[in-house]
């Protein structure tokens, strides 16, 4: 499926970036995330993919503005996918951040979400940027609605 932008909308925390069939928003973090235990910034960066899900490769890109770990993972969905599981892959600078493909988040055929994710590669400079793919959708019902949380903590 092509994607073809329409329009693009940018506020100081989010970009809205609406596409012919899907619309896929990136709502980056502000000056400021929440402070951790350790005193460092923790942000969530949030990609959302509305609509009946499909194979795509590596929407959008979102530019770390700050050097730091990913530490964290959750992908969810609004309708659970049925024949398959969802499998959605991150990359960094164009690879991926998962050393094997079965440490990918997953939502398993019937469920929701996958929150227990962790990044093989979890540094992050300034500068670098991340994607997402969706590699694979249910076969009976690709699933809808999903939600990609990547949570950075600030070096």
């Amino acid at each position: 499926m092509n994607y073809n932008t329409v329009s693009i909308q940018e506020t100081p925390t989010n970009l809205f970036v609406q596409e012919t069939s899907n619309s896929v928003q990136i709502a980056a973090p502000g000056p400021q995330g929440a402070k951790g235990e350790d005193g460092r910034s923790v942000f969530t960066q949030t990609l959302t993919f509305t609509g009946e899900l499909y194979v795509v490769t590596a929407k959008p890109r979102y530019y770390s503005t700050f050097d730091g770990t990913i530490t964290g993972i959750a992908v969810s969905v609004g309708t659970a996918p049925t024949g398959a599981d969802v499998i959605v892959n991150i990359y960094k600078n164009g690879t991926t951040i998962f050393d094997s493909p079965s440490g990918r988040p997953t939502i398993s055929d019937g469920s929701y979400s996958d929150l227990s994710s962790t990044a093989d590669t979890a540094t992050l400079n300034t500068g670098d940027y991340l994607t997402v793919s969706i590699d694979q959708v249910g076969s009976s019902f690709a699933g809808s609605d999903l939600t990609v949380q990547i949570e950075l903590t600030q070096d």
